[in-house]
């Protein structure tokens, strides 16, 4: 048998690099009609869709739309009450948005990234292990992460596998977004309220025939506490207050009180000593110290044996005259003591520390801002009206602030402390803030000089010897301590009154706002950054791949996988990969042939 010839065909003419290069970047259209050039198909609308990148625009599009969306929601909610919703919640809903979102990008990056792969392929020969490095990019981190390895960050690809990489932290980005805090809010359910007073006129059981009367007993109750309570509250200083919910706050209200005015009159000591002659105490002196004024001597008087126990070291009562210059519907009274505690005086002699200290309680007008913390009431002083007189058609001692309802009050209102109440806590002040102490070799005597039958001893024996509540003074300035927790005992009795029997002074209960916790939203915006990020790749990567297959001429495969069956073609010198493996320098390019789109050598 004859030996079959073999037979050249003529070689094909050579052409310029660019007419070759034309002639392999045909897309599959065109290899379709080269194919079959005496057919013209009309372009199916599933092509057209893909040509043009429509999925993956509306992807991105979506993906805008929604991360639009997040961001507006939390702008809308940013310092806002956390909102509640059925079924859901603020951070449910993000991360719902945030998941799509994501997942839109990702989409048309992937497609993008499949894309370029075919692109790859179409400039030059190139390993066919980048074919499998391409289509594990668009489908995960590690192979997004191998492909940027591989082309070293230097192909646009690297564009898209960096957007995917960044993507694991889409959500938990979009999460940290929203944080919560807790802030007090004005309850309209709930009730707060404060006592208020501008006018006190409020007396206890009559005593005398004359109409004098023992001072009203909530007043003197109170101020008993201020004294002989240790309460560091100071619960009888806290007008009467309803705050259901724990925390409350009120405009700013004026209301009658009372303060303490004392001034140390040190300096007007008078010391009168002289050497005593017949009794077992011969030789040493015997000092009467009182206070001098103009020279005019207070009925206060202490004295002390020199070198002795012996003394009554501690004097308080009215004072028959005033060092103090003010005009007040009280009377002053005096206090002389001896700089330290007599408990640690073992002995008087020349060289013992006194003290003297003048105190008057005077009627004033307070404005205060009443707030209450976690359950705890307190005030802020914002000013102090003390211009006050004796009214001489009722004889009620007046204070006509020139406030407004900037201040609390109206305008031209009176504030008025009748002349009942007045003449009773007077009798009540210098029948309880007077006595004396009384010191020997093995004893404290505690006595009280006035009639009234009020504690005053017991006030003798705290001034002396216990605490009073606020107080780290010694000394005659233990009695300024006394006045002033006096004077807050009287402010509260005074708010807390009940109405005057005339109806036009008393008390009144001022509306506050009640503060419940409410749990607002605060947006930390630089979280958006990475979502923000990844989404500005995406479109980068979308945006050159569609410019890039279009001047390219590439066909649209994108992730199609049906084309990887058909075009490979193998070579003279390409030899099948054994058991699946690539091997480094088994090089391909995409090309056109005879109007089929292959890969070959």
């Amino acid at each position: 048998m004859a030996p079959k010839q073999h037979i050249e065909q003529p070689a094909p003419a050579p052409t310029s690099s660019n007419e070759a290069e034309s002639k392999s970047l045909v897309n599959s259209d065109a290899a379709e009609d080269n194919a079959q050039p005496k057919i013209h198909k009309k372009p199916s609308v599933w092509k057209l869709v893909t040509k043009l990148f429509a999925w993956e625009l509306l992807a991105v599009f979506l993906s805008t739309a929604l991360l639009a969306a997040i961001i507006g929601i939390l702008a809308s909610y940013n310092h806002q009450p956390q909102p509640i919703w059925d079924y859901t919640s603020l951070n449910s809903v993000i991360s719902w948005l945030s998941t799509i979102s994501k997942g839109c990008v990702l989409f048309a990056i992937s497609e993008s990234l499949g894309q370029l792969k075919w692109l790859w392929f179409t400039q030059k020969s190139r390993p066919m292990s980048h074919l499998r490095t391409f289509d594990a990019a668009s489908r995960g981190v590690t192979g997004s992460a191998e492909l940027i390895w591989n082309l070293r960050a230097k192909h646009f690809a690297a564009t898209g596998s960096l957007a995917v990489i960044l993507a694991l932290a889409f959500d938990p980005f979009t999460q940290n977004l929203i944080q919560y805090y807790s802030k007090l809010t004005p309850d309209a359910s709930q009730t707060a309220t404060v006592s208020n007073s501008t006018g006190y006129d409020v007396i206890g059981s009559q005593y005398a025939l004359g109409g004098e009367s023992y001072v009203d007993p909530t007043l003197k109750a109170n101020v008993y506490n201020s004294l002989f309570n240790s309460d560091t509250t100071k619960p009888w200083s806290i007008p009467n207050y309803t705050c259901s919910t724990g925390n409350c706050t009120w405009d700013p209200i004026s209301s009658l009180g009372m303060q303490a005015i004392c001034s140390n009159v040190t300096n007007y000591l008078n010391f009168d000593c002289y050497t005593i002659t017949n009794s077992s105490w011969a030789g040493d002196q015997n000092c009467t110290i009182t206070i001098q004024y103009n020279s005019t001597t207070s009925d206060i008087s202490t004295y002390y044996v020199e070198n002795s126990p012996m003394a009554i070291p501690i004097a308080i009562g009215r004072a028959q005259l005033s060092i103090i210059q003010d005009d007040t519907a009280f009377s002053h009274m005096h206090i002389i003591a001896p700089a330290q505690s007599v408990e640690n005086i073992s002995k008087y002699t020349n060289t013992t520390q006194w003290q003297a200290m003048e105190c008057v309680l005077q009627p004033i007008v307070r404005r205060v801002r009443p707030y209450v913390t976690q359950g705890v009431y307190h005030e802020e002083t914002l000013s102090v009206w003390t211009d006050g007189s004796i009214d001489k058609n009722s004889s009620a001692y007046v204070l006509r602030p020139t406030w407004g309802p900037e201040m609390g009050i109206a305008h031209n209102t009176t504030f008025k402390l009748s002349s009942t109440a007045a003449l009773a806590m007077d009798e009540f002040f210098h029948g309880f803030f007077a006595g004396t102490v009384q010191t020997s070799l093995q004893s404290i005597s505690f006595i009280r000089t006035e009639y009234f039958e009020y504690a005053s001893a017991d006030f003798m024996q705290a001034i002396t010897v216990s605490n009073i509540t606020g107080c780290t003074a010694t000394g005659a300035e233990r009695f300024r301590c006394a006045m002033e927790n006096g004077a807050a005992a009287i402010s509260k009795t005074f708010r807390d009154s009940a109405s005057s029997s005339s109806g036009t002074d008393g008390n009144a209960t001022t509306a506050g706002q009640a503060m419940s916790n409410v749990t607002y939203v605060v947006v930390h915006w630089q979280w958006i950054a990475l979502p923000a990020l990844v989404w500005l790749l995406g479109i980068v990567t979308l945006v050159g791949t569609m410019m890039k297959s279009r001047r390219a001429v590439v066909p649209m495969w994108k992730n199609d996988v049906m084309p990887l069956l058909f075009v490979y073609e193998g070579g003279q010198n390409v030899q099948p990969p054994a058991d699946g493996e690539l091997e480094n320098n088994q090089r391909v390019k995409l090309y056109n042939s005879e109007g089929r789109i292959m890969l070959g050598e």
